[in-house]
């Protein structure tokens, strides 16, 4: 029994280092396709300054460079997205190839005429078909599924550092996220109920509302926050995303014996803990304006991509009991592409897992 709780954990460790590994190569292609681009438009403004080029000119090149920049990354991240999703998949496949059939002795059948079942005299049985429908006492398979719906509220912190989210430029409960999907949840173990593999796709909408009449204004290939000449009823920029969250959950349901001692697992009945992480890809970025000038309502919606990451990974992990948990999540990556401090999205809400 020990023995199998170290190579399901060892099995577990290569699967986060490897995954951490993925993590690390998106972050290096980010950083470096930045670096380049940033000395490509140092190049372009030095031109610029030499009076070699023009200033149509040179916001022409920096749009180019920006978007083979962007086409880069992509290209390269791609290709890390299908190792990551065949890592996933290699992970499942490897735990399901581990899984052991227990041989199980069926009782003869009721309409048998053995002696077996003693029914050779002329006694009444008809108390022998008393059936007990013990719901509870049902086994759940090692394999099921959950409707997840999420909700909560975002805000950005710079630099990683967590100390600056006092500093948010965003209106925090105004800046909202939902989250609807299904999972797999996997039980690790024939023989215990605690480890678990979650993993699903999810569809993901984020809302980031900036404080002080502000909002967002794409300028060349940054994107920063501007004054709005006027009050401002309602400013949102949205994005949707379609995300693969992953998980180690500990359910701590214990298990039970039926009336004939052997074990019934079920899930989701006490305390769980969820730790892992998540990759996702943009599907459309907009912003919302609402506004009154002259006695009448104006709304502006305009569609666009704002320089908002195309992809997305980072860490996320839950705490409750039963259906209900506390969620939080960590983007690793930044919001926004290119611009000179980098913005990371961090979240906390509520997690229902409808089993």
């Amino acid at each position: 029994m020990f023995d199998g709780y170290v190579v399901t954990l060892s099995a577990q460790t290569t699967f986060e280092t490897k995954a951490k590994e993925i993590a690390e190569q998106i972050e290096q292609i980010t950083v470096s396709e930045k670096l380049l681009l940033k000395e490509k438009i140092a190049e372009i403004n030095d031109k610029l300054d030499q009076g070699t080029i023009t200033k149509a000119e040179a916001e022409k090149l920096s749009m180019e460079a920006a978007q083979m920049t962007s086409d880069s990354i992509t290209a390269k991240v791609g290709l890390l997205q299908d190792e990551f999703s065949y890592l996933i998949q290699q992970k499942v496949n490897e735990e399901i190839d581990e899984t052991t059939v227990e041989k199980v002795d069926m009782d003869p059948s009721p309409w048998d005429d053995s002696e077996e079942w003693g029914y050779g005299d002329d006694e009444d049985h008809d108390h022998d078909w008393d059936f007990d429908f013990n719901f509870k006492n049902r086994n759940e398979s090692r394999l099921t599924s959950q409707f997840v719906f999420a909700f909560g509220v975002n805000s950005l912190i710079e630099n990683s550092d967590l100390g600056t989210i006092s500093d948010s430029p965003l209106r925090t409960f105004d800046s909202r996220f939902y989250e609807y999907g299904l999972t797999g949840k996997y039980r690790l173990s024939p023989t215990s109920n605690f480890f678990h593999l979650k993993y699903g796709l999810s569809l993901l909408y984020s809302r980031l509302s900036p404080k002080n009449n502000n909002y967002y204004v794409v300028d060349g290939i940054e994107t920063r926050l501007q004054n709005f000449d006027g009050s401002l009823n309602k400013n949102e920029l949205r994005n949707v995303f379609f995300t693969a969250p992953i998980h180690l959950e500990l359910d701590f349901t214990k298990a039970t014996k039926d009336s004939e001692g052997k074990q019934r697992f079920r899930t989701q009945k006490a305390v769980r803990l969820g730790m892992g992480g998540f990759f996702g890809i943009k599907t459309g970025s907009r912003q919302t304006l609402e506004y009154n000038q002259n006695g009448n309502k104006f709304e502006v919606i305009e569609k666009g991509n704002f320089n908002v990451n195309q992809f997305i990974y980072g860490l996320s992990a839950y705490f409750g009991y039963r259906s209900w948990t506390v969620y939080a999540n960590y983007q690793i990556n930044p919001v926004f592409e290119n611009n000179d401090v980098d913005q990371r999205l961090v979240s906390l809400g509520l997690r229902l897992d409808w089993n």
